[in-house]
């Protein structure tokens, strides 16, 4: 009966080491633990009573993916002997792997060496904050393609992977890279998604280009040259806003008062848009944001053919390649009265949106040497009833 006992007190001390695996195995070095705050991690040890200090040559810890923590093939951070050793790394030191699962052991090395038990510990993630694409406006033709990129902030965020997607198949595509193809005439929003982070493009995909215009990549067609004008780098006709002819006298008494007809923010209509009147066809005059999306689709260079007598401004889409030339000399800015009123070299073009918030003036763009912009009479003393150039678009 006591070597039955015997025999089985020896079988559940055997049966209770094999259930507790790892747990009961004795180490001479001991891993401690890994504290991780941000980019910084801190691996502890420390030697085992059973360990002659003497006869220790280096310590430090081996860390990989792989959960068995191979000495070849695991990452090696030397540390420095203490009673107990710590050693600091960085994500960057893990390859600047973040949001992932590491395995790691002390080990001391002498006559031979010591390894501790295995331990885990997690980088942090670090999320996306922004996703910034280089055409947040695009237009395009039925057939065409063209990549938008995508930036994410930060650069070492843990899940920088842009997915694309298009509110419209049927109108614009988008493949995998963000490649963008038209479809069909129309108008949809591509979006990018990374970690949650979104950015939209609108896309606009049109017919051909006509005759007479220029394709900047943007929604609509721009005009070569301004309304009346014989050439792109001319001043063309003057025109107060929503009358469709130039005239002699450019002065309150002598306006017709379109404007007063129009809400705050309300667009042109054809029947008072002079490119539409004068052009024909589809023909009008851009609106507020169409001068904006340009503004923002190009390079811009000025150049001076004729100091104060023959200055341009040169658009080069960014898309396209292709050129638009604004007339910007001095003198030619708008007309009042009878005569040229404005002294410094502006180019100031009409858009076909009335202003927001005053009824004084409606929104016109100021081109000038360093200086693009559209704004309204709180820039410059411009009336509804000023004459100023208009750049025609068609869609």
């Amino acid at each position: 009966m006591k070597r039955l006992l015997l025999i089985l007190a020896a079988v559940s001390l055997l049966f209770a080491c094999k259930k507790g695996g790892d747990d009961n195995i004795k180490y001479d070095v001991v891993t401690l633990g890994a504290e991780v705050a941000g980019s910084n991690i801190t691996l502890s040890g420390k030697l085992g009573p059973d360990i002659d200090v003497a006869e220790v040559t280096s310590v430090g810890f081996f860390v990989s993916e792989d959960k068995a923590v191979p000495e070849s093939g695991s990452k090696d951070f030397a540390a420095t002997l203490k009673s107990k050793f710590e050693k600091k790394i960085t994500v960057a030191d893990l390859d600047g792997k973040t949001a992932t699962t590491f395995y790691y052991r002390a080990y001391a090395k002498g006559s031979k060496t010591w390894l501790g038990k295995v331990k885990a510990f997690a980088t942090e993630k670090i999320a996306v904050t922004k996703v910034t694409l280089d055409k947040t406006v695009l237009g395009m033709t039925v057939n065409e393609s063209v990549t938008v990129k995508a930036t994410v902030t930060p650069a070492n965020a843990s899940r920088p992977d842009v997915s694309w997607s298009t509110s419209d198949a049927k109108v614009a595509k988008v493949s995998d890279a963000g490649v963008v193809t038209g479809v069909a005439k129309g108008k949809c929003v591509i979006t990018a998604v990374a970690d949650g982070v979104k950015a939209t493009c609108d896309v606009t995909v049109r017919g051909a280009c006509p005759a007479g215009a220029v394709d900047m990549g943007t929604s609509v067609f721009w005009a070569e040259k301004n309304l009346g004008a014989s050439a792109p780098d001319e001043v063309g006709d003057y025109f107060c806003w929503g009358e469709t002819a130039p005239k002699q006298e450019y002065t309150a008494a002598t306006y017709n008062g379109a404007c007063d007809r129009y809400g705050l923010g309300e667009l042109l209509k054809p029947a008072d848009d002079a490119a539409r009147a004068i052009l024909k066809g589809n023909w009008r005059m851009p609106t507020k944001d169409e001068f904006l999306e340009l503004i923002a689709a190009c390079d811009i260079e000025f150049s001076s053919i004729v100091p104060r007598s023959k200055e341009i401004l040169t658009f080069t889409s960014k898309a396209t390649r292709k050129t638009l030339i604004f007339r910007i000399s001095y003198g030619v800015g708008m007309k009042y009265d009878k005569d040229v009123y404005w002294s410094e070299g502006f180019g100031m073009y009409w858009t076909a949106t009335n202003h927001s918030s005053s009824a004084r003036a409606p929104y016109h763009a100021q081109l000038k040497s360093g200086k693009y912009y559209v704004d309204d009479t709180s820039v410059a003393p411009v009336g509804k009833h000023y004459g100023l150039q208009i750049r025609a678009v068609i869609d």
